[in-house]
């Protein structure tokens, strides 16, 4: 082995561990120096890794860029919350989807919370105060989304092509539940929760 690191010897150690038929393992100082330094790089490519965003269509160079935006610097971002949270059991997909989330609705990313599918039954029980019916700030033409309530109730009876057509298009949202209602299914919604 070659090292760079003047203090490496060609030493072995011994790592604790033998192999099926009982003799012990030893490894050489520098094996076990580069295997220490490696973790934190092993792990950033294992979290990256799980939810690539790279295309076999695309050249490389936008491969790497996509890769170094979408997947290391999220990755970063996510130890980097998760150093300073440490409270906070969030996953990576949620991490990014609730940067998603802040990035397309303009909200302030202090408000990350774990996704509904981490929260157990007993996290779910609501108060009517803590949700708010808000209204997005913006041209109407890139912002209306349909309404929440008025598809799931047109789905009880339309297609989803139908329900979706008559379902009210508007700027409104609740940010706990994080879905847009009109202000009618709103209140029907939340005082169900009550």
């Amino acid at each position: 082995m070659i090292s760079t690191k003047p203090s490496h010897t060609t030493a072995l150690v011994d790592i604790r561990k033998t192999t099926p038929s009982g003799e012990r393992i030893m490894k050489s100082q520098v094996v076990v120096d580069y295997n220490k330094g490696r973790q934190g790089t092993d792990l950033s490519d294992q979290l990256s890794a799980y939810y690539t965003c790279l295309k076999r269509s695309v050249k490389w160079y936008l491969n790497m860029a996509f890769e170094l935006i979408f997947g290391t610097s999220i990755v970063n971002s996510y130890l980097i919350y998760k150093e300073n949270y440490t409270t906070s059991n969030i996953t990576i997909l949620q991490f990014r989807e609730s940067l998603v989330r802040s990035l397309l609705l303009g909200s302030s990313s202090k408000n990350l919370k774990p996704g509904s599918g981490q929260q157990s039954t007993s996290q779910t029980k609501y108060k009517l105060a803590d949700h708010k019916l808000e209204e997005i700030e913006g041209s109407a033409r890139n912002i209306r989304r349909r309404c929440t309530g008025c598809y799931e109730e047109g789905r009880k009876q339309q297609s989803r092509e139908a329900s979706y057509a008559a379902a009210k298009k508007l700027k409104t949202f609740c940010s706990e539940c994080d879905k847009f209602f009109c202000l009618e299914c709103f209140n029907k919604k939340h005082q169900v929760m009550k």
